[in-house]
């Protein structure tokens, strides 16, 4: 049964109120009459009172009710509403009517003042168009002069182009400039390094042969002053030697004395002998001092070659530290010319940098 007052009721637009109290619809009922009052609009009451129906689907048909109530309202309200604007409407009508009649007066009135206006305008555009034409004229010589300020302009921008490119010009060769003078200043300097360190080597071999020589120098005095030695040793020998032969020769002439005395018989015999001797002796001693003379003119030749090649040596040596000396002192005047030199550069290019500076 409530299925089908369900669907009767969905098609429904008229019916407002709808009571059906005690009637058992149950949960199937309550389900379609909850359909059918989503799909109704113009039921506003609906009374279920005693129908074994589910309390969220009773609160589901309230709202759905509820709705068509609010839109009931909302029509009524809507109505109300149109009614009230079409007196507005035509209140609104009147009172335009009413302002236009009061415009187009208003308008008349301003026409025949604008007819009296057009005339004085007339006479003001009529001295406006001569101050115009003034104007005109003016405007024509400010234009004239304009353009002769253009042309200075374009000359003035032309030749303010002209100086800028001067100027990058005049910095690209400072550039170039500076590049080259530090070239410059760092192959004198690496020339003056490789000199400085050219004159240090030759110098210290200079001074490694100087050492040399003055070794060699010292070997020779102690060959020399060996030789002394040797020469004075020799000398002494020569004197004790002929200190011993004259005392062996007076020995003999003793002993010749002493025979000839204590043998007379043999005394031919004796003195033969002896003289034999004291010939042996004179010709060994004389024998002996002949070689040792010669050793000492060998050792006197010796002496002599080495007093020679030390005062040789000492004479290099002295050259060798007066040519050494007189390089150091070329070489000292050549570094401070090219210091004063570097100098003058270095000043040189800080001017040309602070004249191209004061210029940008």
């Amino acid at each position: 049964g409530g299925s089908q007052l369900a669907a009767e009721l969905q098609p429904n637009v008229t019916l407002r109120v709808l009571d059906l109290r005690w009637n058992n619809i149950g949960l199937v009922g309550s389900r379609a009459l909850l359909a059918a009052c989503q799909s109704n609009s113009t039921l506003n009451e609906l009374n279920l009172t005693g129908n074994n129906a589910p309390d969220d689907i009773m609160e589901n048909i309230n709202n759905a009710l509820a709705k068509n109530t609010e839109k009931r309202q909302i029509h009524f309200g809507h109505s109300q509403n149109m009614a009230i604007l079409a007196r507005q409407v035509q209140n609104i009508h009147t009172e335009k009517d009413r302002q236009i009649t009061s415009v187009l007066k208003r308008v008349s009135l301003q026409e025949q003042a604008m007819l009296k206006a057009n005339k004085s305008l007339a006479e003001k555009v009529k001295k406006l168009q001569e101050t115009l034409n003034d104007q005109q004229l003016g405007f024509n010589a400010i234009s004239a002069k304009n353009a002769l300020l253009e042309a200075d302009l374009t000359v003035a921008t032309q030749q303010y182009n002209d100086a800028e490119n001067e100027i990058k010009k005049m910095k690209i060769e400072k550039d170039h400039l500076i590049h080259k003078i530090r070239r410059e200043y760092q192959q004198e300097k690496d020339g003056l390094l490789n000199i400085q360190e050219k004159f240090q080597r030759d110098l210290n071999e200079n001074l490694e042969i100087q050492r040399r020589l003055n070794e060699k120098v010292h070997d020779l005095e102690r060959k020399n002053e060996t030789l002394q030695t040797t020469i004075y040793e020799l000398r002494e020998t020569i004197t004790i030697n002929d200190r011993d032969h004259h005392l062996k020769i007076s020995s003999l002439d003793d002993e010749n004395q002493r025979l000839k005395l204590k043998h007379k018989e043999n005394l031919k015999d004796y003195e033969l002998s002896s003289t034999r001797n004291i010939q042996r002796l004179k010709e060994s001693y004389e024998t002996t001092q002949q070689n040792l003379k010669e050793q000492i003119t060998k050792l006197e030749t010796i002496r002599t070659t080495l007093e020679r090649e030390v005062n040789s040596l000492k004479s290099i040596i002295s050259t060798q530290k007066l040519n050494h000396e007189e390089i150091l002192q070329h070489e000292k005047l050549r570094l401070k010319n090219e210091e004063k030199r570097l100098q003058f550069l270095r000043t040189a290019m800080l001017d040309y940098i602070g004249r191209g500076t004061k210029t940008n």
